[in-house]
């Protein structure tokens, strides 16, 4: 898949089934490797003393077949495996809903029905205005282009020089981050093909885009999904759990991080504008919708609900001709006014007790950040973590 279709086609990650020490070509199972084993096993192989067949060798088994669907055998699958394995998890959670209304607009749901995100799509009207501020944020691009290039992937050197992010010491949280966006890049597409809106490009022959445009349509933006979910993510994983002591003493530290994070996603998604192949609202339904999938991810590792945001224009069309995206504001963004008691009831179909895979992986990279005890089975789900009743809702 092109470099130029961005973070969906960010396949890297496959790489790493040779991620811990390459460990197959160290045992000699490399290219031309296959005639030379034939023959030593023909020299050293014989038949067994009077006939009798030992018993099979079976480790971390005693002798039996390993226990089906055990946790434990997910460590000694590579990451890629792991990757795949839990993905397939984590969309079976979830299922899609058109809302065919004068205004139409998709919905991404929890298998119970609780809404996690839903995006409404803008008129033409609305992105034949936002066409102009495209073509205004052209004047940065020979400023920005290196990141541009740099950012057409995911690039885990923006995040780690933020947070200390690396393979040796947090290769879980890095592994939990590469299931985040393989999940996302589903999801966006989802989204994109059934709001079906046009680039940039196509309203003015003026935009001239930097960047050969990506095969598919351009709301939500996937980078500001991914960028902002990214962020979320990595706030729910480094939080303290207490402002007292040395977990008070982290909180300050986390705040700025986090505060420099979410400018590094914006910055990110903004990137897209100023190349020409994404409008500023396009970042607005990303960043709604990144945000929801970073906490859904939350709640199938440690039970804390999520706030579904909801992306709409309707009665605000002038203030959607001039919008400029800015994280912080929630012009166009609402959270669902559910009471506890229908969240609470709308996610007993899906407890997160059910998502045992993600949480196994939540739980491993949530022990890179807080090694103590206590902390490591605050991490991990357990049946009393399980809620009688959803949190406040958080702001967006």
């Amino acid at each position: 898949m092109s470099m130029l279709d961005g973070w969906d086609g960010w396949d890297g990650w496959d790489g790493w089934d040779g991620w811990r020490g390459d460990i197959s070509r160290q045992a000699g199972q490399g290219g031309g490797s296959v005639l030379g084993l034939l023959r030593s096993r023909e020299a050293i192989v014989g038949p067994f003393p009077n006939g009798n067949v030992p018993k099979p060798w079976l480790p971390r088994s005693s002798g039996k077949l390993p226990k089906v669907h055990d946790l434990d055998a997910l460590a000694c699958w590579s990451p890629a495996i792991r990757q795949r394995i839990i993905l397939g998890e984590l969309l079976g959670a979830v299922k899609f809903v058109a809302i065919r209304t004068s205004k139409d607009s998709l919905e991404l749901q929890a298998q119970s029905g609780g809404c996690i995100s839903r995006i409404e799509r803008p008129s033409v009207k609305v992105f034949n205005h936002q066409s102009s501020l495209v073509e205004a944020w052209a004047v940065h691009r020979a400023e920005r282009a290196p990141e541009i290039e740099s950012q057409l992937q995911l690039n885990l050197a923006y995040w780690g020089a933020i947070v200390p992010l690396d393979q040796r010491n947090t290769p879980y949280t890095i592994e939990l981050l590469g299931l985040a966006v393989a999940f996302a890049s589903h999801v966006v597409q989802r989204f994109k093909h059934e709001l079906n809106c046009p680039r940039p490009r196509q309203y003015s022959p003026r935009i001239q885009p930097m960047l050969s445009d990506p095969p598919y349509s351009t709301m939500p933006s996937g980078h500001a999904t991914e960028s902002f979910m990214l962020a979320k993510l990595l706030e729910a994983l480094l939080t303290p759990l207490s402002t007292t002591g040395a977990d008070g003493q982290r909180t300050e530290w986390v705040t700025r991080a986090m505060a420099q994070m979410n400018d590094l996603a914006q910055r990110i998604a903004t990137n897209r504008v100023v190349a020409g192949i994404h409008f500023p609202i396009d970042n607005a339904a990303g960043c709604a919708l990144g945000r929801s999938l970073a906490e859904f991810i939350s709640y199938c590792g440690n039970s804390t609900l999520w706030t579904a945001r909801v992306f709409e224009v309707r009665g605000k069309l002038e203030t959607a001709y001039n919008y400029e995206f800015d994280h912080r504001a929630t012009t166009f963004v609402r959270a669902l006014p559910e009471s506890a008691n229908e969240k609470s009831e709308a996610i007993k179909a899906t407890p997160a007790s059910d998502l045992d895979l993600v949480g196994w992986l939540w739980g491993k990279a949530w022990s890179e950040w807080h090694p103590s005890p206590a902390a490591r089975a605050r991490g991990t789900i357990a049946a009393a973590d399980k809620p009688e009743s959803p949190a406040t809702a958080r702001p967006s």
